[in-house]
């Protein structure tokens, strides 16, 4: 019954999320990627934010099969912190019910390490 009713099935790359954006920042770098609070950024714009930030994370010790707490409120710079934590390798838990240890999280699969 569900399946009936659901009818979003497609195939899923075998790329990481970052492999795809990347291609997009390529083919598209002026188009805009998010909007939020009256702000907006084109895809050139969040790479070079995101990677920026995951330069960052790694010069501070972020590595691969760590995890990365972020706690922004929906917005521009949140999509620029999910990216580069995904850039940088590790796995991201998003708080989902509070902002406090016994809150609710979800952690993200670990994504390929950030190599350049």
């Amino acid at each position: 019954m569900v399946s009936g009713w659901n009818g979003t099935a497609c195939e899923v790359p075998g790329r990481s999320v970052v492999e795809l954006f990347g291609e997009r920042v390529v083919s598209s770098p002026g188009a805009v990627a998010v909007v939020a609070g009256g702000e907006s950024l084109t895809y050139a714009e969040l790479d070079g934010r995101a990677e920026r930030l995951a330069r960052l994370l790694v010069a501070r010790g972020v590595v691969a099969e760590r995890f990365v707490a972020v706690a922004l409120p929906r917005s521009v710079d949140l999509v620029v912190a999910l990216l580069a934590v995904w850039k940088a390798g590790v796995r991201i838990c998003r708080w989902t019910r509070s902002i406090r240890p016994t809150g609710w999280r979800t952690c993200s699969p670990t994504p390929t390490p950030y190599s350049s």
